[in-house]
């Protein structure tokens, strides 16, 4: 559900005790709305909202891994966005496999 996930995302990014960057707010907000998307693809059973969701997953991630360093930063930090590279990595294979798409293992 929604709700213990974003819990278990916020609590991910509290117990860091530091600000981050925009970008990695927005592929966080993504990724927990996500669940929303799923949702709503089901209610209303039309698949597009799924693949719209994705795309803007897509967006968000390319943006924050131009803009956020993962393995060139401090080790505290790195790891949180590590975390957010799985997660999203996780979810996007989610949203593709319901689409009956296969996702890469590498690029």
């Amino acid at each position: 559900s929604t709700p213990l996930y974003s819990s278990a995302a916020s609590d991910v990014y509290k117990r860091q005790g530091e600000d981050f960057h925009p970008r990695e707010t927005e592929l966080l907000n993504t990724l927990l709305l996500f669940p929303g998307v799923i949702q709503e693809c089901v209610e209303k059973m039309e698949p597009f909202y799924l693949c719209q969701g994705l795309y803007e997953m897509a967006k968000a991630f390319s943006a924050f891994y131009h803009t956020c360093p993962v393995i060139h930063s401090e080790k505290p930090l790195a790891l949180r966005r590590l975390w957010l590279v799985e997660a999203t990595e996780k979810v996007m294979s989610l949203g593709l496999s319901l689409l009956g798409i296969r996702s890469l293992e590498r690029m």
